[in-house]
């Protein structure tokens, strides 16, 4: 088997263009995200619970199982 001599020409280059595309994305998302970091807390309106208290974990909990050909099982 005869192999074709190589030239300087022939080696590929590596394509830079995906590579900056992602590092300029990337980029922007630490300098969006910075401005979170350094202005502090993100305010946020949470709901309150009301009947926390009324919730019941003593419970059994339910199990389903699924075998290999489909079949489904409870308990």
């Amino acid at each position: 088997m005869r192999r074709e001599p190589v030239y300087e020409s022939d080696i590929a280059e590596i394509n830079m263009t995906p590579f900056v595309d992602i590092v300029l994305v990337i980029l922007v998302i630490f300098m969006v995200t910075a401005t979170f970091v350094t202005q502090g807390k993100i305010p946020l309106n949470l709901p309150q619970a009301t009947n926390a208290e009324n919730h019941k974990d003593d419970q059994k909990p339910i199990t389903l199982s699924l075998s290999e050909t489909g079949e489904l099982y409870y308990g």
